[in-house]
């Protein structure tokens, strides 16, 4: 795909999915907006146009459904987890930080607990 139909393509998403307020809310939809934009961030990651939509997008669902958001990070490979970090740092230094709060301890623990991570979510927005 050309570069620039994936940037307008990846905005478009971005765009829609601040507007939207039902397909956040479904898990399965946040974990394939999370797998289908974390491959193509793999792919892209040296390219600012594309990561930069993809890192809103990631932020936008993060937002809407944090619960949702998180355990899909759980679940991705090591890789496309790294690539995320690295543009959220970059990018987006409080995705970084809720990736590092919510997934690390998950990866050693291997479960989540959604009361406590809605609890974290809530005060997180509150304090912004």
């Amino acid at each position: 795909m050309p570069t620039k139909v994936l940037v307008s393509s990846l905005e478009v998403l971005m765009i829609f999915l601040k507007d939207c307020f039902e397909f956040p809310l479904e898990k399965n939809n946040v974990n394939m907006c999370v797998n289908k934009l974390t491959g193509i961030a793999l792919n892209n990651s040296t390219n600012k146009a594309v990561t930069l939509p993809i890192i809103g997008s990631l932020l936008t669902l993060r937002d809407k459904n944090m619960t949702a958001t998180m355990n899909s990070f759980g679940v991705l490979d090591r890789q496309r987890l790294e690539v995320i970090r690295k543009l959220s740092r970059l990018y987006a230094p409080d995705l970084d930080e809720n990736i590092q709060e919510y997934i690390t301890p998950v990866m050693k623990q291997g479960n989540f607990h959604d009361e406590e991570l809605e609890n974290k979510k809530k005060k997180f927005l509150t304090s912004s």
